[in-house]
């Protein structure tokens, strides 16, 4: 297996090497072995970061992501793993979509008003937002 220096790891994942480096701090990534004060990594590394960078784009934090690599029990599966995260984000993201949807009614009313004071814009908006 060849080495890469953190150059030559971060243009094959796509990253910056800061990145990466960040990843090791946060004990996302093993220290690498060094040469010479530099770091060495191999091959092996590259579908760690793949997944770190997969689960970041789903939504997934990085202490979330540490736990799902390392804070689990070993003797539970990965599928067990998954569900019990994919849960708790699930409604994280119920949560979120919520707000969301508080703000659209916010902007939309504050796009159609036509109100005459700021007390009319109010019980206009807790009309609506009774109506979610």
């Amino acid at each position: 297996m060849s080495v890469l220096t953190i150059g030559q790891l971060a243009e094959k994942v796509k990253l910056k090497p800061s990145a990466i480096r960040y990843y090791e701090q946060k004990g996302l990534l093993p220290n690498p072995e060094r040469m010479n004060g530099r770091r060495r990594y191999t091959e092996d590394v590259i579908p760690r970061i793949e997944f770190i960078k997969l689960t970041q784009n789903i939504g997934l934090t990085l202490e979330e992501i540490l736990i799902l690599i390392e804070g689990f029990n070993q003797n539970t599966s990965r599928a067990v793993q998954w569900r019990t995260l994919a849960s708790k984000k699930m409604c994280e993201i119920e949560e979120l979509i919520e707000d969301l949807n508080l703000m659209k009614l916010i902007l939309q009313n504050a796009i159609d008003c036509e109100c005459l004071s700021w007390d009319d814009c109010i019980e206009n908006l807790s009309k609506a937002r009774r109506n979610l």
